[in-house]
């Protein structure tokens, strides 16, 4: 269930954070060609230029192998979601507990069960799916 809960909350956030523009225009992401790798492990800069501005906006992906490529990272603007959920969860599981915690995920993702949900649709998610976690 938290794996969905991460999935629906980032798309949730980005798509907030678009919306927000008042002249979204266009955007151009490209991938920086020089990766970082060190064995099975990756890291990605993705420079995203919104609305033609000269300077990007970076964002790396931390990547793994594991028969395919898998992001287990993003980091923006320096912060590292992975770090930023792991505070958030830790500070919800000292106060209401881990059950608090799931209860969270269980409500944020029962909003996102309607076949007309543009998150959902987004991730190609079914009420089927939400309904299992």
């Amino acid at each position: 269930m938290l794996k969905s809960y991460l999935a629906v909350s980032l798309v949730d956030n980005y798509s907030a954070i678009l919306a927000a523009y008042d002249d979204l225009d266009g955007i151009k992401i490209t991938a920086d060609p020089k990766v970082k790798r060190k064995d099975n492990k990756a890291i990605v800069r993705l420079n995203i230029h919104i609305n033609g501005d000269p300077k990007p906006v970076v964002v790396s992906l931390k990547m793994m192998l594991s028969n395919d490529w898998h992001i287990y990272d993003v980091v923006f603007s320096g912060v590292s979601l992975v770090k930023n959920y792991q505070a958030s969860f830790n500070s919800q599981i000292k106060r209401k507990g881990i059950e608090g915690l799931m209860a969270k995920a269980s409500k944020k993702l029962r909003k996102h069960t309607s076949e007309n949900c543009p998150v959902c649709i987004a991730m190609n998610f079914k009420k089927s799916m939400l309904a299992k976690q």
